[in-house]
């Protein structure tokens, strides 16, 4: 993995095929494309959230999330599950660095400490065959490289198995707008709407259980 400094000057990794962990535009287009679009009003007065990140890489999205939460209510309970298929970006969580605080409390606690409002468990496989336990995903970050570079980590059949570990009230996020996305997400019963592009901000899709 080669470092790369993004636009927002933080640092992401690029690998062999060329293709970047992270946006180009940094921290700002994970935002609006997987932050901007949640209740996190709701989910911050529920006082828990059960997370599946799928994608987890070096933890930049969740712990985009956690910021965003916490500043809204700093007790919210968080639990995530994360799924990272490369082993040389889960190795380089922890020398990895993003401006946030709630960054160095998700280090810390993937370093065995404890944290009063977070757990976190990392599950190292592909998602087309990692087993998620669990029924009560309240949101689902879909993070994998776009369909035009992993065409089959797209599957109808994926989103069909994310779909049994979420609540039906739970959401999928992801940063692609591709055609190929949503009908997939259509053909297991999700109903998607668009994330809006925003600036230099392209589409994505937020989509819940029909």
């Amino acid at each position: 993995m080669k470092q790369v400094i993004l636009r927002d000057q933080v640092v992401s990794l690029q690998n062999k095929q060329g293709l970047l962990l992270h946006p180009m535009n940094g921290l700002d287009e994970m935002r609006h494309k997987y932050i901007s679009c949640l209740d996190l009003n709701k989910i911050a007065r529920s006082g828990s959230v059960v997370v599946l990140d799928v994608g987890f890489g070096v933890g930049y999205l969740s712990a985009l999330f956690l910021d965003s939460l916490w500043k809204i209510n700093p007790q919210c309970k968080v639990v995530i599950v994360g799924v990272e298929n490369d082993s040389e970006v889960l190795e380089s969580i922890q020398t990895a660095v993003m401006p946030l605080k709630s960054f160095g409390i998700l280090k810390s606690v993937l370093r065995g400490e404890k944290y009063p409002f977070l757990e976190i468990t990392l599950i190292k496989g592909d998602v087309r065959t990692v087993n998620v336990d669990r029924n009560d995903v309240d949101v689902v970050f879909y993070d994998l490289y776009p369909p035009t570079a992993e065409r089959e980590v797209w599957d109808a059949q994926i989103f069909l198995k994310l779909g049994l570990c979420m609540k039906l009230s739970g959401v999928l996020v992801t940063h692609s707008g591709d055609n190929l996305v949503r009908q997939s997400l259509f053909e297991v019963g999700f109903v998607w709407d668009e994330v809006r592009p925003s600036g230099r901000f392209g589409v994505g899709t937020i989509a819940r259980k029909s």
